[in-house]
């Protein structure tokens, strides 16, 4: 009885792995009814598909995958792979780049298997120690690599240190810094910003829906994307939102601007599975609002498809 047990448990993660491999290569399984609702699961929450039509080749620029086979620096829910591929289907998302989270720090291992098994439709931002090496790096670039992550709001104060000489670096391999950043250390880093070589990438709308658009920080991003070497990330809506859904009317506030400031500077994130939110998020609910604030299908393929090719070389 317990043999029977255990070849059925194996075979149960053997069909498991396999189902996996099959949505990660966008292939269809045999009953997949394409058309139907399609339920999140853990964090993404129950619910229908969103009403905004996902275009071909959508790009999700940013989530986290939390598998507890890798050691954290802290205790945080899973948020697995196959979880991930259930909000694909619900989204119509087609490409992805996966974002190291700040517990993980320089292990890369999680973030590197899940490009490993996209079969090509998945790019990833990583961590890495100030003194990795020049063939190090070079190996995460034909990983699938495309960026440093650098979590300065989740006290990586000291990474401000050695960004530029970093963005140097990575500038070599076309990749760009990711700043994980508050508007207040934003505004501090001007100068530095102005200095850096390299693209530099601002998640979740540079926190400016915590402060506002009358922020200095705000400035600073906005001549950053004036010379054209910067992008910011449509992402994390409800970050320091003040107003909260269903409007989320103050982080719109601060989408329309950088939608009129840079639209070819801007691409998309889900932010799933959504970590630091204190309350359950409705990813189909959040894909409707960035629906609302842009309503031109022409822009909006802009957002979700053509600037995130340029940007992480699909």
């Amino acid at each position: 009885m317990i043999q029977a047990i255990t070849n059925r448990r194996q075979f149960l993660r053997a069909g498991c792995s396999a189902l996996v491999t099959l949505a990660l290569s966008g292939a269809a399984k045999p009953g997949d009814a394409r058309g139907q609702t399609t339920a999140g699961t853990g964090a993404s929450g129950p619910g229908e598909k969103p009403r905004t039509q996902a275009p071909p080749n959508m790009t999700d620029c940013h989530y986290h995958v939390i598998d507890p086979r890798y050691p954290a620096t802290r205790q945080v829910k899973p948020a697995l792979l196959s979880d991930y591929r259930k909000l694909q289907a619900r989204l119509g998302i087609k490409r992805s780049v996966v974002v190291q989270p700040s517990f993980y720090r320089t292990d890369n291992r999680c973030v590197l298997e899940v490009i490993a098994e996209s079969g090509g439709s998945a790019r990833g931002i990583v961590d890495v120690h100030e003194n990795v090496t020049d063939a190090e790096l070079r190996d995460l670039d034909a990983k699938g690599a495309r960026g440093i992550r650098f979590n300065v709001r989740q006290g990586d104060a000291q990474a401000m240190n050695w960004i530029e000489n970093m963005s140097r670096r990575v500038d070599e391999l076309g990749w760009h810094v990711q700043m994980n950043i508050n508007p207040d250390q934003t505004a501090a880093a001007k100068d530095l910003f102005n200095r850096l070589r390299s693209p530099i990438v601002f998640d979740h709308m540079g926190h400016l829906t915590s402060t506002g658009l009358d922020h200095p920080a705000r400035a600073v991003i906005e001549g950053l994307l004036q010379k054209g070497r910067t992008w910011v990330k449509l992402s994390g809506f409800y970050l320091g939102s003040k107003v909260g859904l269903p409007t989320l009317a103050d982080a719109g506030a601060v989408a329309r601007f950088f939608l009129k400031a840079a639209p070819e500077r801007l691409v998309w994130g889900s932010d799933w599975p959504h970590v630091t939110a204190t309350v359950e998020q409705d990813d189909a609910q959040l894909f409707d609002l960035f629906g609302e604030w842009v309503p031109d299908e022409a822009l909006r393929t802009r957002i979700l498809v053509d600037n995130p090719a340029r940007l992480y070389r699909f």
